[in-house]
C-alpha cells in the first residue's frame, strides 16, 4: 500500500507541471507568431522600392 501511496504522490507531483507547461507552450507559440509577422514585414519591405516605402510609411504615421 505504500508504494501506491509513492506512486500517486509522484503522479500529482507531475500532473501540477501541466499547467506550467502549457503556458509555456502558449508563450512560444505566441514569439513565433510574432517572429514570422516581423518576417513578413521585412520581406514585404525588402521588395517594394525605396520610393514606395517612404511614402508609405509618410501615410502611416
Amino acid at each position: 500500500m505504500e508504494l501506491i501511496d509513492q506512486e500517486n504522490a509522484g503522479m500529482k507531483k507531475e500532473m501540477s507541471k501541466i499547467p506550467t507547461i502549457e503556458l509555456s507552450l502558449t508563450e512560444i507559440t505566441k514569439n513565433l507568431e510574432l517572429m514570422q509577422l516581423q518576417l513578413n514585414r521585412a520581406e514585404f519591405w525588402g521588395r517594394n522600392p525605396k520610393c514606395f516605402r517612404q511614402e508609405s510609411r509618410k501615410g502611416w504615421n
